[in-house]
């Protein structure tokens, strides 16, 4: 027989001391112990009316038959049928065997209690347990069952929990809670109940009355409120830390007004040394250190600002400092406006005056030597001056031509105007035109720019180059010139370069023309361009057609401007050009920017392509000669007998439907989709004989019957079905003769 373990919550499971109850300290550990549930007699439980934990260990379960006691053989645990108002109940013997017995039904089921014996009959130990039917409704008495077979009308076997927390099959109200019975009733019987939220648990409980159960009596539990001296959140305790309306006081071990910042606690009030609202002491074990505090030369941080012996945060030095200067350089000289006040002298602060102008290099500093570098090496405010160690000599030179007199000069570390020259050869230091290897300008006299003692003198600037101009055009010979300021005798032409001097037609700013001739004395003649020439186009593949792009307006032609015609959109094939013939090879050869448009005729390599109306990839005579598909012209098949049904053409399917689908001159034709069988039928008698059918569109010839079946096809009146008549033939095609009751 199929059994089950089923929790049994009994006397028998506690007792055993120095074990751990189910979430709890070990037992008979410490005074919680006290507050256990003996899970025999009910009693105990805590503040807020909840039943305690079983202070015993977790109960192995006791397997118990699959099926009620009175199912055995032999009745109740064979001791035969239970009797008037009996029923065969599970009992846990003396020597702690299960043993079916017959008990009175007691009226107990549904009566409020509070401890498991309230629940069995005479405190017999049977599996009725106390249990809550409904969550926070109480605890009612149920009865131990195996399935809803095993309970009174009105109720159901259901897992239910019982005062040890564990769940058990019981009895209980289909329906819903427990209703008072009239003993119930008669002896105010109560249970406990708790009212149950996020705050907390509070205890209450529910009597039975004439009305009915009452509603549970606990407090709503709440968040705890300071100053109201109520336990709230029904945890035992009034006003705790962290109640509602808290202030948060800081730990102020020294008195001194404030507390530690990592240490506090939010209270209704003041309580023990948590007394301030204020934070920031680094040192609670000394009252003169704090926030409050004035910073002192001591070795304390007074203020708790982070810093020792500092400024505070306010920048007020601390009291007793000393002013100290940064020597980041170490020359015993500060620099200028570093002064701190310190307690004694720190890192770069160790110079007690404030006179070096670069802290940075020790070289520079009051009483050093000036060199010229760049620096105010000895801190008095100028830089590089006159005199410098490495200076050089500069000459005064006023009209700043790079030349200074002689005898005007100082010793300084570069250029300072007007000392700026550093050679003296200047023979006029306010002209600036005026300097050795100057300019001699014509015309210029009393002056000497160059300074060499002569004025105006051959080769002065201002002088013009007159070239020798025989044919009188305005051109002259390129080698043959004078510079002088005017003309003079035939060197008269203000420009050279003339070619031809004894022809006036033929010189720089003449036109070239197409006559065999240099006419503009360029060297070259009859160039691109000249008077009289004609358009020629580019023409690299020598096919007499040229490109639009390039053309040159030439005397003659000149390879490779050879065509006088342009057009050609492919230069580099002769065979491609506005004259040739377009031919299927994806080339457009007759330039008339369309590709391979050929149709039929020289040069014939076109195929025949079809329109395709319904796009079933046949086509539709009459077609046309193309070197490749077009959007009109798609396919190549030809012989669409349909191009408006794109389910006819030539290989369709053909179906039953009057038309010719797959082009081949008949319609629906045997085999046809949508086809039916049809026999051959020689008598007509409506059924064929043994011949095969033919998948027909419709009767055709002698294959009329829709069936077939007929065992003789030459009588009409034998066939499937037929009357059996005593004539000694199967009449019915049954393969049986004159059987039955035949005609």
């Amino acid at each position: 027989m199929r059994s089950r373990a089923v929790p049994f919550v009994l006397a028998m499971w506690v007792g055993c001391g120095g074990t751990t109850a189910p979430g709890g300290d070990p037992a008979g550990g410490d005074a919680e112990d006290s507050r256990a549930l003996d899970a025999e007699t009910g009693e105990g439980g805590d503040a807020a009316g909840e039943p305690a934990a079983d202070a015993s260990p977790d109960p192995e379960p006791v397997e118990v038959a699959d099926t009620p006691a009175e199912a055995d053989a032999g009745g109740c645990g064979g001791k035969g049928p239970c009797g008037q108002g009996e029923s065969c109940r599970q009992v846990i013997g003396d020597a702690g065997a299960i043993e079916p017995t017959c008990l009175a039904e007691d009226g107990l089921l549904c009566l409020p209690c509070s401890k498991h014996v309230d629940c069995r009959p005479g405190a017999i130990r049977t599996n009725d347990l106390c249990v809550e039917t409904a969550a926070g409704a109480g605890f009612f008495c149920g009865r131990g069952c195996f399935a809803d077979s095993d309970c009174p009308d009105g109720y159901a076997c259901r897992e239910a929990g019982t005062l040890d927390r564990l769940p058990a099959a019981q009895c209980v109200p289909a329906g819903g809670e427990c209703a008072c019975s009239v003993p119930a009733i008669t002896e105010g019987l109560s249970t406990a109940c708790a009212a149950v939220n996020s705050h907390g648990t509070c205890a209450g409980k529910r009597s039975c009355v004439a009305s009915g159960l009452t509603a549970c009596d606990a407090r709503t539990p709440a968040r705890e409120k300071c100053g109201n001296q109520v336990d709230d959140d029904c945890d035992g305790d009034t006003d705790e830390a962290g109640c509602e309306g808290c202030t948060v006081f800081f730990f102020d071990d020294d008195h001194d007004g404030y507390g530690v910042a990592g240490d506090s606690k939010c209270l209704s009030k003041p309580e023990g040394n948590y007394t301030t609202e204020d934070a920031g002491d680094c040192d609670d074990h000394h009252p003169g250190v704090g926030p409050a505090s004035k910073e002192i030369c001591n070795g304390f941080d007074d203020d708790c600002d982070g810093v020792t012996d500092a400024k505070d945060a306010e920048g007020v030095e601390p009291l007793g400092c000393l002013m100290l200067y940064r020597d980041a350089d170490k020359d015993g000289n500060g620099a200028v406006g570093s002064a701190r006040c310190l307690c004694a002298p720190s890192g770069l602060y160790t110079a007690d005056d404030e006179a070096d102008c670069d802290d940075s290099d020790p070289d520079v500093r009051p009483g050093a030597w000036e060199s010229c570098n760049g620096l105010d090496d000895d801190c008095d405010g100028l830089l590089d001056p006159p005199g410098s160690t490495g200076c050089s000599i500069y000459y005064l030179d006023k009209d700043f031509d790079l030349q200074g007199s002689p005898g005007q000069s100082k010793c300084l570390c570069g250029p300072a105007a007007p000392y700026t020259a550093q050679i003296a050869l200047d023979c006029d230091d306010n002209d600036p035109l005026a300097f050795t290897g100057g300019t001699e300008i014509c015309g210029n006299a009393p002056k000497d720019e160059d300074c060499d003692g002569q004025k105006d003198e051959v080769g002065c600037l201002a002088c013009v180059n007159w070239y020798w101009d025989a044919d009188s055009d305005g051109w002259g010979k390129a080698d043959s010139f004078k510079c002088v300021v005017f003309p003079e005798g035939m060197y008269k032409a203000p420009r050279g370069g003339d070619c031809a001097d004894t022809d006036k037609n033929r010189n720089p700013g003449a036109a070239e023309k197409c006559d065999g001739v240099d006419n503009d004395c360029d060297g070259e003649k009859d160039e691109a361009g000249a008077v009289g020439c004609k358009w020629y186009w580019l023409d690299e593949d020598g096919d007499d057609a040229g490109v639009w792009t390039a053309p040159a307006c030439l005397c003659a032609p000149w390879a490779p401007w050879s065509a006088t015609i342009a057009g050609d959109c492919d230069d580099s094939d002769p065979e491609v050009g506005p004259e040739a013939p377009e031919r299927c090879n994806g080339i457009d050869d007759d330039c008339d920017g369309e590709t391979d448009t050929a149709t039929a005729g020289p040069p014939s390599d076109c195929k025949p392509f079809y329109r395709d109306g319904d796009g079933d990839g046949w086509g539709a005579p009459p077609g046309r000669c193309l070197c490749a598909a077009t959007a009109e012209h798609p396919v190549e098949k030809a012989g669409d007998c349909d191009d408006s049904d794109e389910a006819v053409f030539p290989g369709g399917a053909e179906a039953c439907n009057g038309r010719d689908d797959n082009c081949n001159g008949a319609t629906d034709e045997a085999d046809a989709a949508g086809c039916t069988p049809y026999w051959q039928d020689l008598d007509g008698d409506g059924f064929g004989g043994a011949t095969a059918p033919f998948c027909l569109c419709a009767p055709t010839g002698k294959h009329t019957a829709p069936e077939g079946g007929d065992c003789d096809d030459g009588q009409p009146w034998t066939w499937p079905g037929s009357p059996e008549r005593c004539n000694g033939v199967d009449d019915d095609c049954d393969g049986q003769t004159d059987e039955g009751a035949c005609l």
